[in-house]
């Protein structure tokens, strides 16, 4: 995570630029050196580093300026991967035995052992410390927002760009909404102010 330096007192976390960074997860290039590893040891994986921008933005409908940007990665690796659910599981078991983790949205990710929820849960309690109590709001819509969804206080699913919802993430206290990406975002956001507005 990156926190403007001042903007909370006693931050730990290395200097970058302007910036606290808080280390969470591995560095881009171990993540690389594991996808190595991984293809080595047989698995059928294709990493973002691993492909041409063109092909990035035609997988990922992303324009190519857009698929420069999202191979520019700090701390994931999103994959694709060609196997059966079986091979999955194995490939997790290695990817853990690794120390790391992977998780799945729509692409699976790989991560050095942590998750969003851990990086809520730590800015959660730097806001608490300088602002006191605190409403925390999740928006996402696949199944490795999960964790953030589990530790706030209002989690939020959207819908996937083909009207459907991550069937992953099928928990009571999660709203859908009836909107993806940027669309979903915005309406969420603004019937949240209203809400506060209201009370």
């Amino acid at each position: 995570m990156f926190i403007p330096l001042g903007y909370f007192e006693n931050t730990d976390g290395e200097m970058v630029d302007q910036y606290r960074l808080i280390r969470l997860g591995r560095r881009y290039e171990e993540l690389r050196e594991v996808i190595s590893e991984l293809k080595a040891e047989g698995f059928m994986i294709r990493g973002f580093g691993d492909m041409s921008i063109g092909e990035l933005a035609k997988i990922t409908g992303l324009s190519p300026e857009e698929a420069s940007l999202a191979k520019q990665r700090e701390f994931d690796e999103p994959f694709i991967f060609s196997g059966t659910e079986e091979d999955v599981k194995e490939l997790k078991k290695r990817i853990a035995e690794k120390g790391l983790a992977m998780t799945r949205g729509e692409f699976y990710h790989l991560l050095g052992g942590t998750d969003k929820g851990r990086a809520v849960m730590i800015l959660t309690e730097l806001y608490t410390g300088k602002y006191g109590n605190i409403q925390t709001v999740a928006i996402g819509d696949s199944l490795n927002d999960l964790p953030m969804f589990e530790v706030v206080d209002q989690a939020y699913l959207l819908q996937k760009l083909d009207g459907s919802y991550d069937k992953g993430v099928d928990k009571d206290h999660i709203q859908r909404v009836p909107a993806p990406g940027p669309e979903g975002w915005n309406k969420t956001v603004i019937n949240i102010i209203k809400g506060y507005e209201e009370q």
